[in-house]
């Protein structure tokens, strides 16, 4: 199926909110106890931090690697005041190759910090969900994390200012249970990471009037609200349970500086839909929530997805103290939460550390973590009996030893069993150890993935297109092998960078692997391309399936060229009736310079597309009726040009020159085309793209 633009985003956001609810749920529980933070993390699940605030280099953001596409959340309540969606560069680079920042949104937050407005700013990302004057909620999905702009990986780069300046998160930023360096060619990191640990920030407080932390430039010590306390402690929420228990685990004590006039507990999906509400009026300055959760009906709930959250209200107005996701299971269950993972590509000797919770709903019999070869054999391992609900993985580090490693492909497996006879995989990560080079980036296909007529006579014979792999990969000296597939099976014969496609492949999808050798190593795929289609059929999916109506332009495949428009067509009306950001994206002239949208389109100019259903396009020409020499106008010196061609003293240089000439589409560049083309420079009469 292909999407529009409005259905991809839609289908963008459902993702997103699906991934925020489990990322949300990656704490089994969650004890307050003396900090209070003004700021959510924004990539819940994501703990590692590969560049600090202060890291040698005037950076003054921090750095959270995370898998491409994983949803970013607002950090708090505010107004977006600036967005980027300019760059489609998204693959790791040491060089800058648009924007420097890439795609990315900047916030104002509601409130103020010692008098002043403070923002927050997400870099790099892949998509993004809102635009200039949104007011957004915390915790909302505002995009996807990527590696737009100058970036060498994944990851979100996220900023702080108090007024204009720039100023460390880390003081009134949530900081995980498990923050931890990843690793970086930045120094300082690894002290930075240790200085967020210090800060205890486990309590929402929302924004208040004035914050001042403890951040080295002077001022009190410690974290003090000045007005507006209000916030929760001791709060524990279930994060799985078992469809018709009784006892969810909810605890926790509201304070505040001014009577609490209303407190709310519910329960309500993923999709915002409201399952169970209650609430009480305290009229005190403390309030024990346990009292009420036993009236939210947590043994009523089918199994699913939830979220669970707790509002307090004083006269100052209401904040949302708890947005914590969690799972009722219809039968038995076992889970890991918190979990490390090894890096993909590994030096001989380096370490990893093993981290995470194994959680069951039944009693843990056993837990078995294990480093196991290519060949399915364990290298090594280590099984424990639990005998309780809970296990901690840490326990097995002495036992993995990831230093001892030689070269080779490995996974780290983690599996366990309960009481009841539940026996589940939890984790599985391969990853290389290699004093080579692991290469990155992506690999895409350029050059139409169908077959199409060679005329419009349906029994001329079929012509079949070349296509280019793209491999853009890091380190860019890597010396890369190739091979091509059709429905997953290697093609003999097809290891080059170009294939040619050949009618026995005509239904097929087509895919090609680039796999380094030498001083790298690492294998990266294409995406399967759309299946071969022959000529009819691509023109009804372009035009048909994505637009849902029929084009006022005509799309030739083969000589790739989009016609007719007429002179004075700015470049917004084309890319709007051409499917509008979802197959072709930006327009540019004959110099490769971008175009704006309210630029008139000119004879040669090229609309160009990422992406096609997983296909790469380099440019279709664009052609304007009567505009021979491409300068957006018919003038009486188009008309000399096409009289020339119609005389043959001079034939059209190219296959969009030869289209702008022909006004009657009959025999031709004739001496009528000119004739049409001179009265239309005289403005005796307009021409028409019919």
């Amino acid at each position: 199926m292909i999407l529009n633009k409005y259905g991809k985003k839609l289908l963008a956001r459902v993702m997103a909110l699906c991934l925020t609810a489990a990322c949300f749920a990656s704490a089994f529980s969650a004890s307050a106890v003396n900090g209070t933070f003004l700021l959510y993390w924004p990539l819940p699940g994501n703990s590692g931090i590969s560049a600090g605030f202060d890291d040698g280099r005037g950076h003054g953001a921090i750095d959270i690697p995370a898998a491409k596409g994983t949803p970013v959340l607002a950090s708090a309540p505010g107004y977006v005041t600036s967005t980027y969606t300019g760059c489609t560069h998204n693959f790791g680079k040491n060089y800058n190759c648009c924007y420097s920042l890439g795609n990315h949104v900047k916030i104002q937050h509601t409130g103020s910090i010692g008098g002043q407005t403070y923002s927050t700013r997400y870099g790099h990302l892949t998509d993004v969900y809102v635009k200039v004057g949104d007011y957004v909620a915390a915790g909302q999905v505002i995009g996807t994390v990527g590696s737009t702009g100058y970036s060498t990986g994944n990851h979100l780069d996220f900023k702080f200012y108090i007024g204009d300046t720039v100023t460390d998160a880390g003081p009134y930023l949530q900081i995980p249970a498990d923050v931890h360096y990843t690793g970086s060619d930045w120094a300082r990191n690894g002290a930075y990471v240790q200085s967020l640990k210090t800060y205890n920030n486990t309590v929402y407080g929302g924004p208040v009037s004035a914050y001042v932390p403890n951040n080295g430039y002077g001022g009190s010590t410690g974290l003090v609200v000045s007005s507006g306390r209000l916030y929760i402690s001791d709060c524990t929420y279930p994060y799985i349970m078992k469809r018709g228990a009784a006892d969810a685990g909810v605890t926790g004590t509201i304070h505040a500086d001014a009577d609490i006039t209303a407190v709310t507990l519910q329960i309500i999906t993923p999709d915002n839909k409201a399952v169970a509400s209650v609430m009480r009026s305290p009229m005190t300055t403390s309030f024990d929530i346990s009292a009420l959760s036993g009236n939210l009906g947590f043994s009523k709930l089918a199994a699913g997805d939830y979220i669970f959250e707790v509002f307090a209200a004083t006269a100052s107005g209401e904040q949302r103290l708890v947005s914590q996701s969690f799972i009722v299971t219809s039968g038995d269950s076992i889970i890991v939460v918190n979990n490390t993972l090894p890096n993909s590509a590994m030096k001989p000797g380096d370490s990893f550390a093993v981290k995470g919770e194994v959680i069951g709903i039944n009693t843990l019999t056993t837990v078995t973590a294990a480093i196991v070869d290519q060949n399915g054999k364990a290298v090594y391992s280590s099984t424990r009996n639990p005998g309780g609900n809970r296990f901690d993985l840490s326990a097995m580090n002495l036992t993995l030893k990831f230093q001892n490693l030689s070269d080779g492909i490995y996974t780290y497996r983690v599996t366990a069993a309960d009481a009841a006879g539940n026996t589940k995989t939890l984790i599985s990560r391969q990853f290389y150890v290699s004093d080579k080079t692991l290469i990155t980036g992506e690999v895409t296909i350029s050059g139409l993935g169908w077959a199409g007529l060679a005329s419009s006579n349906l029994a001329a014979p079929y012509t079949y297109a070349t296509l280019t792999a793209d491999a853009q990969v890091y380190p860019e000296s890597a010396k890369l092998r190739y091979q091509w597939y059709a429905d997953g099976v290697a093609i003999s014969g097809a290891t080059g960078k170009t294939y040619a496609v050949t009618s026995d492949k005509l239904g097929k999808k087509l895919s090609v692997t680039v796999t380094a050798y030498g001083d790298c190593f690492g294998s990266l795929s294409s995406a399967q391309t759309q299946e071969v289609q022959d000529r009819d059929s691509v023109v009804t999916d372009i035009i048909g399936r994505i637009t849902g109506k029929p084009s006022s332009y005509t799309v030739n495949l083969l000589d790739k060229t989009i016609s007719p428009a007429l002179a004075g067509t700015p470049c917004n009306e084309l890319l709007e009736k051409i499917i509008f950001s979802t197959t072709f994206n930006d327009v540019y002239d004959k110099n490769n310079q971008l175009k704006r949208g309210t630029d008139n389109l000119c004879t040669g100019d090229s609309l160009r597309t990422s992406i096609l259903s997983q296909i790469t396009i380099a440019r279709y020409y664009v052609v304007v009726l009567g505009d021979l020499n491409g300068d957006g106008k018919v003038t009486s010196a188009d008309a000399r040009t096409a009289m020339r061609y119609a005389a043959r003293l001079e034939s059209p240089p190219n296959a969009w020159t030869q289209r702008a000439a022909d006004i009657d589409r009959v025999n031709g560049v004739t001496s009528a085309d000119a004739r049409k083309i001179l009265r239309a420079a005289a403005r005796l009469e307009p021409l028409s793209a019919v």
